[in-house]
């Protein structure tokens, strides 16, 4: 009992001495002071920490200046806290931080200048709180930030120069959010961008020039929102964008313009919606898309030259749509199909039934289609028999050429056969003396 009391004594004694913090942990430059129940930042830090974990406690507030004598930190974890705000100031003169970690906790507003001061931070983890509006200049001062997380909140408004001053943002998490709408400009100023996630809000409009000013923007996902139109314009600006992510909202109509100077995108993404009409030009100038999806709406029709316009298309995906082939205009569905064997997977069905828009017998359909797109038709068909019938005509004449051969050998061998015969019997007659 005496032996096990003098060590905890001496135990607390080496830590008040070697200027580890009470019930904390310290090995090298770590300071591990997760999960012990404290309501406030330990003040007995030593000023050579790297690392300081202060998670899963019950700390409600951080003072401003907390921080201010750790000028060696650089990974600071304060998740899964009761914090609810942060404050101005309350991370600065920490030089060397290069990953915060703050999610978790109930943070409802960051004021402007939260975190400034902070030259080396590079990423900032955010998510999982239960922040509602994102103030201009709140991110301000952080020119080395590369990701910043801001998934999983209650974020409904985003005020313009929210992400001002942030030249090395490279992806910005926005998903799972209540954000409603995107204004004019709220991304500009963010060169470096590359990826831009905004899924699962409540977005039902998107301006034109939302965008604009996103030089390196490569991913752009607005999945799984109550977006009902796409307005010409909408996606201007975006040179770089390989990748757009439309899927799961209840857009019904897309117009011509609505993906205008996106030079570079490389797949489109617009299935589960509910598009009934694609107007034609809507694609136009998609000279480098090569995998589009629109299975799952409720297209019953596609006009004439819906896809000519996209030169590079190697993937189209039309399934699960009740595509009326009673309409003779999907005559030039086929047609496109047929001229464009690499898409023969579009899984393209008549409505309530299993036969593919290929398989469908267009014939019935000349006064309706011009006479360009029945003679076409006629052409692949006539191609297709042209094809069998040459086929047929080289194998039969194969095996005519064959016959006469093997007909021929047939005769020489019986000629050889006969020969030797009429030789033997005239060697067995003798001369008469």
């Amino acid at each position: 009992m005496l032996r096990t009391l003098v060590f905890v004594i001496c135990t607390v004694l080496t830590s008040t001495v070697n200027g580890c913090p009470l019930q904390c942990s310290c090995y090298g430059t770590t300071v591990n002071c997760r999960n012990i129940n404290i309501a406030t930042v330990p003040s007995e830090i030593p000023n050579s920490t790297t690392i300081l974990y202060l998670g899963s406690n019950q700390i409600t507030s951080i003072q401003q200046g907390t921080f201010k004598d750790l000028p060696a930190l650089h990974t600071l974890f304060v998740e899964s806290n009761h914090i609810t705000t942060i404050q101005q100031g309350t991370f600065q003169n920490l030089p060397a931080l290069y990953l915060l970690y703050l999610y978790g906790n109930q943070i409802t507003t960051i004021q402007q200048g939260a975190f400034q001061d902070l030259p080396a931070l590079y990423e900032l983890y955010l998510y999982g709180n239960q922040i509602t509006t994102i103030q201009q200049g709140a991110f301000q001062d952080l020119p080395a930030l590369y990701e910043l997380y801001l998934y999983g909140n209650q974020i409904t408004t985003i005020q313009q120069g929210a992400f001002q001053d942030l030249p090395a943002l490279y992806e910005l998490h926005l998903y799972d959010n209540q954000i409603h709408t995107i204004q004019q400009g709220i991304f500009q100023d963010l060169p470096a961008l590359n990826t831009l996630s905004l899924s699962r809000n409540q977005i039902t409009t998107i301006q034109p020039g939302a965008f604009q000013d996103l030089p390196a923007l490569y991913e752009l996902s607005l999945s799984r929102n109550q977006i009902t139109t796409i307005q010409p314009g909408a996606f201007q600006d975006l040179p770089a964008l390989y990748e757009l992510y439309l899927s799961r909202n209840q857009i019904t109509t897309i117009q011509p313009g609505a993906f205008q100077d996106l030079s570079a995108l490389y797949e489109l993404y617009l299935d589960n919606n509910q598009i009934t009409t694609i107007q034609k030009g809507a694609f136009k100038d998609l000279l480098a898309l090569d995998r589009l999806e629109l299975n799952n709406n409720q297209i019953t029709t596609l006009q004439e030259g819906t896809f000519q316009d996209l030169p590079a298309l190697n993937t189209l995906k039309l399934g699960n749509n009740p595509l009326d082939c009673d309409a003779c205009e999907l005559g030039n569905l086929k047609l496109y199909l047929l001229n464009n064997t690499q898409l023969s997977d579009a899984s393209a069905t008549c409505n309530g039934t299993s036969t593919l828009v290929l398989d469908f017998n267009f014939t019935d359909c000349s006064g309706d289609l011009t006479t360009d797109d029945t003679t076409e038709i006629n052409t692949a068909k006539f191609k297709t028999v042209a094809s069998t019938k040459s086929t047929l005509i080289i194998v039969g004449t194969v095996g005519a050429f064959i016959a006469v051969m093997i007909l021929v050998g047939a005769v020489i061998i019986t000629c050889v056969i006969l020969n030797r015969l009429n030789r033997k019997k005239k060697s067995r007659i003798q001369p008469s003396d």
